[in-house]
């Protein structure tokens, strides 16, 4: 967003709790610009799905507001905020075929007959189901359901779409080809998305910003490669992702990086996003694609190893390392010809650059 172009969403210091008591959503200042996809991503309960909800106009926030295009709609009902809406149970109407779910946001727009026609006839090539028009929703795999859900949602050209865990009853396979689908569209029809997810594959996959929500406050937010390689918080470390974590005692900063002991006596090196004092009890998270098999300059390590797991795409290598801990690594089918048996005498490492440092008690990160 440039300094003269105003978000198109706005929350203002929102809070919303729903027995005067528990804040669901706490001070939530968030701002979404016109085009963007937004995920909100977060385990359940975090409030990610609640702050969808009062931009919807579902939920109204129990202070704070909420600014759409320049507008506070904090009591404006659902119908005049002209959204589109995707949910996980599709909530087509049964009754009606392909054409008609299609058509009936259009009546309720009061677009006359033959512009319904021609949307209805353009949404249809949309989602390449031209075919199916005149089957009714229970004639239809769960992927043509939800491309359908997803076509009735932009047939009127809403200006922004709302999406709460669309691809969540799919399989692993369509959900992936769906993601696809899904950005394909966003960036062809320059369409503002707001989209609630706990996959964070998922999250990773579709969005240009990734806010990520625990205990009712957003953590981080930033494009995905952010969150992901610069965690602000433990939280974030350990839900974007898998991590080694590792005990330790900060000590001193060496350079750009902080030197941290083990109980057992090992040095490790780390970066710290928040500086952590001498002494202070922490934890270091390094993920398993970084760590690699061999000598290297940081964080190097003698253990032995106690498995290898094929996962398709790599190799699983899990290594006991008695100065730090165990030790997962994930290896390229590439780097195949590199791994050890079980049992077998290897060498650890990892770049200094590729941990971070929290103190122990900042796991929640609220």
């Amino acid at each position: 967003m440039t300094a003269d172009t105003a978000p198109l969403v706005v929350f203002d210091g929102v809070h919303k709790s729903y027995d005067g008591k528990v804040q669901v959503v706490k001070d939530l200042h968030l701002r979404i610009d016109e085009g963007e996809f937004l995920t909100l991503l977060g385990p359940s309960g975090s409030g990610k799905t609640t702050t969808l909800m009062m931009l919807a106009g579902f939920e109204e926030p129990s202070a704070g507001d909420i600014i759409f295009d320049g507008r506070r709609i904090n009591n404006m009902p659902t119908y005049k905020r002209n959204f589109g809406m995707v949910f996980q149970n599709y909530a087509l109407f049964p009754h009606m075929t392909v054409a008609e779910n299609l058509a009936f946001p259009l009546r309720m727009h009061r677009f006359a007959k033959p512009e319904i026609a021609g949307r209805v006839k353009r949404a249809l090539d949309m989602i390449r189901l031209d075919s199916v028009a005149d089957r009714r929703p229970i004639q239809l795999s769960g992927g043509q359901q939800q491309r359908v859900a997803l076509a009735r949602a932009l047939v009127f050209e809403p200006r922004m779409v709302l999406m709460d865990e669309p691809l969540g009853a799919l399989d692993k396979q369509l959900r992936d080809h769906m993601q696809l689908e899904i950005r394909e569209l966003h960036e062809r029809l320059g369409l503002t998305v707001l989209y609630v997810t706990h996959d964070q594959s998922e999250a990773m996959t579709m969005s240009d910003r990734v806010a990520i929500f625990n205990d009712g406050l957003v953590q981080q937010i930033g494009p995905p490669d952010m969150v992901y390689d610069k965690p602000q918080n433990a939280f974030v470390a350990r839900f974007m992702g898998e991590n080694n974590v590792l005990s330790a005692v900060a000590g001193q900063v060496d350079g750009v990086s902080l030197r941290l002991r083990t109980p057992a006596g090992a040095e490790l090196l780390a970066q710290a996003p928040d500086k952590l004092a001498a002494g202070v009890a922490s934890q270091v998270l390094v993920r398993p694609e970084q760590v690699a098999l061999g000598t290297g300059k940081d964080n190097c390590f003698s253990g032995v190893v106690a498995d290898v797991i094929y996962h398709g795409n790599h190799l699983r290598v899990v290594v006991d390392v008695p100065q730090v801990g165990r030790i997962t690594a994930h290896l390229a089918k590439s780097e195949c010809h590199l791994c050890p048996s079980e049992g077998d005498g290897v060498q650890v490492n990892w770049p200094a650059t590729a941990a971070v440092a929290f103190p122990a008690d900042s796991e929640t990160g609220a």
